[in-house]
This record gives structure tokens, C-alpha cells and sequence, in this order.
């Protein structure tokens, strides 16, 4: 119903579990959310805020960007990996022009392409320090549709190989060859230790710190 109206002045993107429900999951609505997140690509976050609030949702908490009505939650994006948020996030945007299609699952709505879908997947889930089950199923979906290997060079902190070593870690993917992500390295060693390590406040951006290539770049991370 909302559709014409929010996207007057810009399009709106599908993203994480609306676009996998479209991408990844043959069954629509079979994937459990827990709220909507939409990418507004345009500069369009404000207009659509004001048009939400318009129609009932009021912000929810502190966030100004999360909206909610009788239970109903909508994230607003601004960019794909929240440098709003966390600007060092920028560094793990492939830098590249992103290819939106139409939407099929919500007519006038687009989404991303599968394999960047796959690559914000990841980065989302290791943010969130992979404490949701559902987002190993996610990774399984597209591990097994072979969708890791068509990343290429979008992937530019091979964030993939340590989803990877912890679906083999954890016993999802069976394979009697040592996990290939298994590196020497100080940054995986460390990796490993957070990975292995109870407290995992902040746990998540430690992990994505550690896979960029530069030292400083961790050290502002």
C-alpha cells in the first residue's frame, strides 16, 4: 500500500531478509525476520522516514533510522554496511556501481545482485558475531549454490573464507581436508581467539578489523 508513495523520490532496495526470501529460499516467507531493512540508495532516508511516521510508525528507542508500528519494524539504510554507524565500514564496499533489479517478491522495489546479496550477508553476520542461527542456514543456502565462488574480487578482505572455516569448525559443511581459510598469520591467530573467546561484546567489528590488509587500518578500525 506503502509503495507508491515512499518510493516518490528515490528507489527502495530490498536487503537482507526480504532479498533472501527472493534470492536464496524457494518457499516465500519461510525465513523467519525479525524486521524489514531497506537500503535507500537516492538520498531518499528522510523523505521515507517522514512518510512512515506520516502513517503511523513512530522511531524506535534511541535509533532515529528504525521505525516500528504494532510490532512491525522497518531499518532505513543508508549504504550497505552502516559507515554511518562505524565509517571504516566504508573500506569493505566493493567500490564499485551497485546493479539494482526490479523486485519481483514487491512490485516497485528492487534488489541487489546474488552475489553481493551473498557478500553483505557475510559481512553481516560476521558483524553481529554469527550468534543468529538462521544466518548459518543463510550462508549454507549460498555456500551450496556455489555463490562463495562468484564473489571474486567484490570480496576484498576474503571475509568468505572465514565464514568458511567456522561452518567446518562448527560441523555444518563435512570435509576431511583441513578448512583452507587455516592460515599462519597473527591477524588469524587472533581471529581464532576471538572466534573461540565467551565475551562477545564488540566481538563482531573485532573480526572484521582483523581481516583488512593494512595494520593501520585495523588499528582505526
Amino acid at each position: 500500500i506503502l509503495q507508491p508513495s515512499l518510493s516518490k523520490y528515490g528507489r527502495i532496495v530490498l536487503i537482507q531478509g526480504f532479498a533472501l526470501l527472493e534470492n536464496l529460499y524457494q518457499e516465500p516467507l519461510i525465513r523467519t525476520m525479525s524486521d524489514i531493512d531497506l537500503y535507500l540508495p537516492d538520498g531518499n532516508i528522510e523523505y521515507v522516514r517522514s512518510e512512515l511516521i506520516k502513517n503511523g510508525f513512530n522511531s524506535y528507542g534511541t535509533y532515529r533510522n528504525v521505525l516500528n508500528y504494532k510490532g512491525l519494524q522497518i531499518d532505513l539504510h543508508s549504504d550497505l554496511w552502516g559507515q554511518d554507524r562505524v565509517s571504516m565500514r566504508r573500506l569493505f564496499s566493493p567500490g564499485k556501481t551497485i546493479e539494482l533489479k526490479p523486485s519481483t517478491l514487491i512490485p516497485g522495489f528492487y534488489i541487489i545482485s546474488p552475489p553481493l546479496l551473498c557478500l553483505h550477508s557475510i559481512f553481516h553476520a560476521l558483524k553481529h558475531f554469527l550468534n543468529r542461527k538462521i544466518w548459518y542456514v543463510d550462508l549454507l543456502l549460498f555456500q551450496k549454490r556455489g555463490l562463495f565462488h562468484h564473489l571474486g574480487e567484490i570480496d576484498r578482505y576474503n571475509l568468505r573464507t572465514l565464514v568458511i572455516d567456522r561452518l567446518i569448525t562448527n560441523g555444518y559443511i563435512k570435509t576431511n581436508v583441513n578448512p583452507e581459510t587455516i592460515s599462519k598469520s597473527w591477524k588469524n591467530k587472533l581471529q581464532k581467539i576471538v572466534l573461540n573467546n565467551p565475551n562477545r561484546n564488540n566481538s563482531g567489528e573485532i573480526l572484521l578489523a582483523l581481516s583488512l590488509h593494512s595494520f593501520w587500518d585495523i588499528i582505526r578500525y
